[in-house]
């Protein structure tokens, strides 16, 4: 008896979002997403700015959020 057996299996870095708000912070967002673009991601980083408006990431850490797709 023979079977054929093919396996796959998918690594994701786990990345660390202080590292990744200290890369973002007070830097444009264009700016910001080429200094993450080193990084391994999956899809490209998007970047949101509350309010609208507003030219630049802020230079506090406590105002970033980083959210992860799982």
């Amino acid at each position: 008896m023979t079977w054929e057996l093919n396996a796959e299996r998918v690594l994701l870095e786990e990345l660390d979002p202080m590292e990744i708000i200290s890369r973002v912070m007070g830097k444009t967002p264009i700016r910001a997403i080429e200094n993450l673009s080193s990084l391994d991601m999956a899809d490209q980083p998007e970047i949101t700015l509350s309010p609208s408006w507003w030219l630049f990431m802020p230079s506090i850490p406590l105002r970033i959020s980083v959210e992860m797709a799982q």
